[in-house]
């Protein structure tokens, strides 16, 4: 008599076993792999990005108009994102051809979104940016070049100063861009928008154009120094019709919340409210 059954039991948590080492062999091999491609693209991108960019933000630092610093902006940030191999793409739910002067916020995730908003972009735009950038001087001098208006976020009277300075701009035919969440986290989701902005768009009866911008949080989050290569992409609103009848603050306050609804909509990140 023989029992089958003795011969292949020992066989079989050996087999089991084998398998379970290949798996996990197979596992670290995909995720050393990965993390290889992963480090490779982010240094290939910091490799472009010295080679064109920063030549290129020193060129723009020498510009004496900030029209022509835009222009030459937008063609280095457009030949950025092709050699990055970024698919970016663009909705537009109102004419290309935007009014002027106008007020575009857009949702803030990443340092890469200026360089997106500035590729979207060809005609001239004043950024406001925080003022902390400008403890780095060749950074400092591109800005500048830009005609980027700093605010000082700590300071009451100098906030007072810089909404003035938005004003003029507008006031002189220059369209601004405004990241109204003020800075950004690591933190997936769309946080509060302050009012400046929109106080700004009722005083002066300028249009507001929300921007929804997406995946730039997943190719550069913040605290990270690699980035990915995911695709980008911008949702560009019609402007925002102003609230009439409405007294200015509570009129600031409506238009604050429709462009952040809208932006919500499309920035595909959750509510932080």
């Amino acid at each position: 008599y023989e029992d089958s059954s003795l011969g292949h039991a020992p066989g079989r948590p050996v087999v089991q076993m084998l398998r379970l080492v290949i798996e996990d062999v197979m596992g670290r091999l995909q995720r050393a792999r990965a993390a290889s491609a992963h480090a490779a693209y982010g240094l290939y991108v910091w490799s472009v990005f010295f080679v064109i960019g920063i030549p290129a933000a020193l060129r723009i630092a020498l510009c004496r108009e900030p029209a022509q610093a835009w222009h030459l902006t937008h063609r280095v940030a457009s030949w950025l994102v092709c050699a990055w191999s970024i698919p970016f793409s663009v909705k537009w739910q109102t004419a290309i051809d935007l009014p002027v002067p106008h007020l575009i916020v857009a949702n803030h995730c990443s340092y890469m979104d200026s360089i997106f908003a500035a590729a979207l972009l060809p005609q001239p735009h004043i950024m406001v940016a925080k003022a902390e950038l400008q403890r780095i001087p060749v950074v400092r001098a591109f800005l500048r070049a830009l005609g980027t208006i700093f605010v000082e976020r700590s300071a009451r009277g100098e906030h007072l100063s810089e909404l003035d300075q938005i004003k003029q701009a507008l006031a002189r035919g220059t369209s601004i861009i405004i990241f109204p969440e003020g800075t950004f986290t690591p933190v997936t989701g769309l946080r509060p928008f302050q009012l400046g902005a929109f106080e700004i768009a009722v005083a002066t009866g300028s249009p507001v154009i929300p921007v929804s911008l997406y995946g730039t949080r997943l190719v550069l989050r913040d605290g990270q120094w690699l980035p990915r290569r995911l695709p980008v992409g911008a949702v560009v609103g019609a402007p925002l019709a102003m609230p009439s009848g409405e007294e200015a603050f509570a009129a600031a306050v409506q238009l604050r919340d429709t462009a952040r609804a809208h932006i919500l909509r499309h920035c595909g990140e959750p509510d932080l409210i």
